[in-house]
């Protein structure tokens, strides 16, 4: 090629980067704005929620409780959502903060256990994992973020498995390194096809 074509070619790449650096910031900026402006209706369903609950508990109305749970259960996912979308914008933009301390593992996956065990239910599906929260395996991590990733995996096993089970629990490798925590997510579903499991983690 000659000179010319070189700096044509240079010249449309860098037009390209260009775009798709703005691409990614508006798309950050979106997210961000759209997980925040979000929030306000949500926080006033979880009064509604809350209120619900009270006045089944004061009336003894087992359907009024019924109703009240699941709309707190929505309410809990679509909550979780968002925060995993302003999470996604914050990492991008590369404001995210990783608060790491002490964080006892198991104890973690029991109230997840607990809060998923419904939606489980629902599809008749048994949701394996450690029935007492007593149990140690310390790892120094974040344990909000660690406890949205864990939540998204079972969540989404469950979603995607017809029938069997989906289990949660820690677990210790072979030949893993000294004060390793190892948990595992695993289930009786289909599996991601071989072709696509490279493809899984692109967008992250």
């Amino acid at each position: 090629p000659t000179l010319l074509e070189l700096v044509t070619l240079s010249d449309s790449l860098c037009r390209q980067r260009d775009r798709g650096e703005r691409a990614s910031e508006a798309k950050t900026r979106f997210f961000a704005t759209a997980s925040h402006d979000l929030r306000q209706p949500l926080t006033a369903r979880s009064y509604n929620a809350a209120t619900g609950q009270a006045l089944a508990q004061r009336d003894e109305d087992e359907t009024l409780a019924l109703v009240g749970e699941g709309i707190w259960r929505a309410f809990a996912g679509s909550r979780g959502l968002l925060d995993s979308l302003l999470e996604v914008s914050q990492l991008d933009a590369g404001t995210g903060e990783v608060d790491r301390q002490e964080v006892d593992v198991t104890a973690m996956l029991w109230p997840i256990r607990e809060t998923l065990l419904p939606m489980a239910q629902a599809r008749v599906l048994d949701l394996h994992g450690p029935q007492d929260p007593s149990g140690v395996a310390v790892a120094r991590t974040d344990p909000d973020l660690l406890r949205r990733i864990l939540q998204n995996l079972v969540g989404n096993a469950i979603k995607f498995t017809d029938s069997g089970w989906v289990s949660l629990e820690t677990v210790a490798e072979e030949g893993g390194s000294p004060g390793q925590v190892v948990v595992r997510v695993s289930d009786t579903g289909p599996g991601i096809p071989v072709p696509d499991q490279e493809h899984v983690f692109e967008e992250f």
